[in-house]
């Protein structure tokens, strides 16, 4: 398969890119580009699956299983096109360590891409573990002043949630008598105890309301590269792992009536903690928690739409919450400052880089022509035929939105506070552009991503 392929290069090429030296950065953004041209091969692969078996022990048969469909194709691309962006940014950011940083990089994205293409619980545990391992060494050596505990919580809260995720493992297991994630026959209670076990996990990567608080510090400390990916498809690890666990097991109402509370505390919390903000990167991130409680509403709707809805959600926030990190790392670049009272009047001082501020935080909150507004619709449309009433509650969610980014954008156009200063450069201009294109494109054309979802 195409995919094993691409997955046994991306390692590769990581150690490639680790021994090239001062040619690191040209390595990294080759390797990147290959992988990226690999991804869209692995378009052959939707529908097959390739199973090689491992060991058998006490009747438990391990294997190492890759597969490709509808939903695992579009989140491979996206980490693919992040990566892309993610070490383009870091040309400019990162002065020190270069080769080890870029060969995290790449190792990084191949992965996420593991997990996405995972069949098999063990296999996808082990490249789950991996990604917290390089998560956890990009933000501890090159993140902020406050990297060591930032690193540390992260370290922590996910650790509890992947422990949550082998206990699930192991006694799937032993119930079913394989790892495969498939469809199987086991015992009622022991497929409940499963689901909460992995849904624990899930909530915690998201993250969801009350298991959050890692994640602010965690963007505010890492470097814009990791901010980007950890936004853009990490947490879509746990939103992707919770929507197949709702198809592997059966998933009673009640249950899913919970996901869809959860869904709404985490969009409300989110948007109303935003207001309290005044920290550029800690407020895109509160808009993180804002943005996957919408996904996780579309998880607790189940059935063909509701995937649908929450993988266009999910890859709508995998585009323009990346483009806001980016964004924000090329303000500090150029300001020396996050701080939101001290970017006032950011339109007379970098007009370039302030005006796509402005457009991409109306994107995120929904304009039309942009990926968010079909997102909203879709999620908003089934949540309404599944949940009736209660479905307008999280458009409490939306209208806080608008609130905190009109408030964004008064900061922007307040009274100017800092000297005029150099805008931004074509370079840093790529990544940006990137992903504001194909946020329009989906936003223009949503059945580019809806017809590849239906090929699950």
């Amino acid at each position: 398969m195409i995919i094993a392929a691409l997955i046994i290069i991306g390692i590769v090429l990581a150690v490639t890119t680790l021994i090239s030296g001062r040619y690191a950065k040209k390595a990294c953004a080759i390797s990147g580009a290959l992988l990226l041209l690999l991804g869209l091969f692995t378009f052959f692969d939707i529908g097959k699956t390739s199973v090689v078996e491992l060991f058998s022990f006490g009747g438990i048969t391990v294997s190492a299983a890759l597969f490709v469909d509808g939903i695992s194709i579009v989140l491979i691309l996206l980490t693919l096109l992040l990566g892309i962006a993610a070490i383009f940014v870091s040309w400019s950011e990162i002065t020190t360590r270069e080769p080890e940083h870029y060969a995290i990089l790449i190792a990084l994205i191949t992965m996420i891409v593991g997990v996405f293409a995972s069949k098999d619980f063990v296999l996808l545990f082990v490249f789950w573990e991996m990604v917290l391992v390089m998560t956890f060494l990009l933000i501890l050596l090159w993140g902020g002043p406050d990297r060591k505990h930032a690193s540390m919580k992260f370290l922590l809260y996910t650790g509890i949630g992947s422990a949550a995720l082998l206990a699930a493992i192991i006694i799937f297991a032993v119930s079913a008598g394989t790892t495969m994630m498939e469809m199987t026959t086991i015992p009622p209670l022991a497929g409940q105890i499963v689901f909460f076990l992995i849904a624990m996990a899930c909530l915690i990567k998201l993250p969801a309301v009350p298991f959050h608080t890692w994640l602010p510090d965690a963007h505010v400390q890492a470097p814009t590269a990791g901010s980007m990916l950890l936004a853009g498809v990490m947490l879509k690890m746990g939103a992707y792992l919770l929507l197949r666990s709702t198809t592997l097991f059966q998933i009673s109402d009640v249950t899913l009536l919970l996901l869809f509370a959860i869904g709404v505390l985490s969009a409300l919390y989110g948007a109303w903690v935003c207001f309290a903000q005044q920290h550029l990167k800690r407020l895109i991130a509160y808009s993180s928690i804002h943005h996957m409680g919408l996904v996780l509403i579309a998880i607790s709707v189940g059935g063909t739409y509701g995937t649908m809805a929450a993988v266009f959600a999910m890859v709508s926030h995998g585009l323009l919450s990346p483009l806001l990190f980016a964004l924000a790392g090329l303000i500090h670049h150029k300001t020396g400052t996050y701080d939101l009272n001290g970017l006032s009047g950011l339109v007379r001082v970098l007009p370039k880089t302030a005006w796509l501020l402005v457009i991409a935080a109306l994107a995120s909150m929904g304009l039309p022509v942009f990926s968010a507004f079909i997102a909203e619709v879709l999620v908003f449309s089934f949540a309404i035929k599944t949940y009736g009433f209660l479905a307008l509650l999280p458009l409490a969610a939306i209208l806080l939105g608008g609130a905190y980014t009109l408030r964004l954008l008064a900061i922007l156009f307040g009274p100017q506070r800092l000297n005029k200063l150099n805008d931004v450069e074509l370079m840093q201009q790529f990544p940006i552009l990137l992903l504001f294109v194909c946020s329009m494109l989906l936003g223009v054309a949503p059945m580019l991503l809806l017809t590849v979802l239906k090929v699950t």
